[in-house]
């Protein structure tokens, strides 16, 4: 199968006598089942091959492999390579093909974790709380991700490569490290380091451990910007203008429109509109339902006219033939793929860009604010406003009422020093 993409240089030889020989297969049916061309396998292969034959040369073994060790290959070994010239040397590529290789690794669970530079006793209480994370607290990925790194940097520099025991943590030392990001967290970034401490501890509560002096420990910081900052949100004319930048002449177009619409009238975030499938969609109870999202919480949502006729436009002269059952794919290799939540932003900031408006609105939840004003100015109550945004406490919804300057200004009293 290698002989066959490759027709020409070394890379069949690299490869198969290399570590990672016995992923070649795993790592050409990656391709294939994503729909990439033999040309562009030929030039991941041939970028693979070259790593491939660095890591022998070098004697590392699979165990080796992580993005540090890519680097230093890219960065160093392309400046003064002196293999076959017919190898692959464009670092772009070599990039974009060892990114894979590294997805496939993980595929196969031969990937180096950077967990084992830990002790065995904080890597097993990291496995411990993400299980605790993902299925009793239902955390998105990157949720997860993020209090994993925090508790990480916590129990390695409390213990070390010693045994955990939270018996033996003080107060002093929750509070101390907590002090050591202030000096260049933002009180926002601190507050992820904070909960993220507070849901260990919780964590451990569950587990028969006595917590309650470490969480007190906790300190609380203020974050003065985050209510006194009014939220920019754009009008109903520039929304007009938003909508109007798709071309829906081209399936792209289409499925872009289609995802807009999701954001602008439902209020979704980026990662919810990534994970509908076509099993999210209601069309004879006009009806939507909404997975992945914050909580791991499945809700149901009325669905608009308009975002129906949207989606079905997509659907019928968009939407190529998959087995996928994601909603919106993408529509370049990987076909199969859907569109990720990166992707979602990105087309968000072109239509933004194309309508003249991504010097004042950036990024996709200024769509989510600009549906909760309008439900506002409606007559709409906080409550259901909450409800069609699914917060979980009604204070997290408070927020939009700084935006409605228009019922500020009939309850405002007259300054007493304004002349008659």
């Amino acid at each position: 199968m290698i002989e066959e993409i490759l027709k020409r240089g070394p890379g069949p030889t690299w490869l198969m006598d290399s570590p990672i020989s016995e992923l070649a297969a795993a790592y050409i049916g990656y391709f294939q089942e994503r729909g990439y061309t033999v040309e562009t396998i030929r030039g991941f292969l041939s970028a693979t091959a070259h790593f491939a034959h660095w890591l022998k040369s070098k004697r590392y073994g699979v165990d080796k492999i992580d993005q540090k060790l890519i680097d230093r290959f890219v960065e160093f070994h392309l400046r003064s390579c002196t293999c076959s010239a017919l190898c692959q040397r464009t670092p772009v590529i070599i990039r974009r093909a060892l990114g894979y290789l590294i997805t496939v690794l993980q595929t196969e669970s031969l990937l180096h974790s950077s967990e084992q530079k830990v002790s065995a006793s904080i890597a097993l209480e990291l496995d411990d709380f993400r299980h605790y994370l993902v299925t009793t607290c239902g955390l998105a990925p990157s949720t997860v991700a993020y209090r994993l790194k925090y508790v990480g940097q916590f129990l390695f520099r409390c213990f070390g490569k010693r045994q955990v025991k939270l018996s033996l943590l003080t107060p002093l030392q929750v509070h101390e490290f907590i002090i050591f990001f202030s000096k260049r967290f933002t009180p926002s970034s601190l507050q992820v380091v904070r909960s993220s401490l507070r849901s260990y501890l919780r964590f451990r509560r569950l587990k028969g451990d006595l917590t309650e002096h470490l969480t007190s420990a906790l300190p609380v910081f203020a974050n003065w910007k985050k209510f006194s900052k009014v939220t920019k949100v754009p009008n109903t004319e520039q929304l007009h203008a938003f909508l109007d930048a798709f071309d829906k002449t081209y399936p792209t177009g289409l499925r872009d429109y289609a995802v807009a619409r999701c954001l602008v009238d439902l209020g979704l975030r980026a990662h919810e509109v990534a994970n509908l499938s076509l099993d999210s969609v209601d069309w004879r109870g006009g009806v939507i339902t909404i997975t992945g999202g914050k909580g791991q919480r499945i809700q149901q949502l009325p669905l608009p006219r308009e975002t129906g006729e949207a989606i079905a436009q997509y659907l019928v002269k968009g939407r190529h033939r998959s087995t996928s059952r994601a909603l919106f794919l993408q529509h370049k290799t990987p076909f199969n793929s859907p569109i990720s939540t990166r992707a979602v932003y990105d087309l968000v900031r072109r239509a933004m860009a194309r309508a003249g408006l991504y010097q004042d609105f950036k990024g996709t939840h200024v769509l989510r604010h600009a549906m909760a004003i309008r439900l506002q100015e409606s007559g709409a109550s906080l409550k259901e406003i909450a409800d069609l945004l699914r917060h979980k406490h009604l204070q997290n919804t408070t927020i939009y009422a700084k935006a409605n300057q228009k019922d500020l200004r009939a309850i405002a009293l007259p300054w007493s020093g304004r002349q008659a």
